[in-house]
């Protein structure tokens, strides 16, 4: 007995491309889907350690124009954010909040006014000549 040769038919073929054609359809978008959702949230988080940063600048800033300020021997009291914007040029993303004596110690406050998210906390205190400051909620 003679085997007869499997002899496919165009369709077949035909039906064999296209369904290779789709499962990489499937899988190109399934790419397309993970880059962008994973660009977002790289973005994301850029954002935050961005704000973050941004916050415990705006402190160092305001100590140093605070430095700046007192190097005027004259000059006996807490300075105010308007004065040392006027006067020394500083310049804050955030609001920033001055309390303390200049005898003892001076304590900025960097509040975090809600435009952007910091996931260390909504508030960074530092007191001048202390090292690195502390996050609050």
């Amino acid at each position: 007995m003679i085997k007869k040769p499997i002899i496919r038919k165009p369709s077949d073929k035909k039906d064999d491309w296209s369904l290779l054609w789709k499962g990489l359809g499937v899988f190109v978008l399934l790419l397309i889907v993970a880059f962008v959702v994973n660009v977002y949230f790289i973005e994301e988080r850029k954002r935050e350690r961005y704000t973050c940063a941004r916050m415990e600048s705006d402190a160092q800033n305001t100590f140093a124009a605070i430095s700046s300020y007192f190097a005027d021997p004259d000059r006996i009291t807490l300075p105010t954010i308007d004065q040392l914007i006027e006067e020394e040029g500083l310049f804050t993303t955030f609001p920033v909040k001055i309390e303390g004596d200049p005898e003892q110690d001076i304590i900025v406050s960097v509040i975090n006014n809600g435009d952007a998210e910091c996931p260390k906390g909504k508030k960074y205190v530092a007191v001048m000549g202390g090292g690195e400051g502390v996050w609050e909620d």
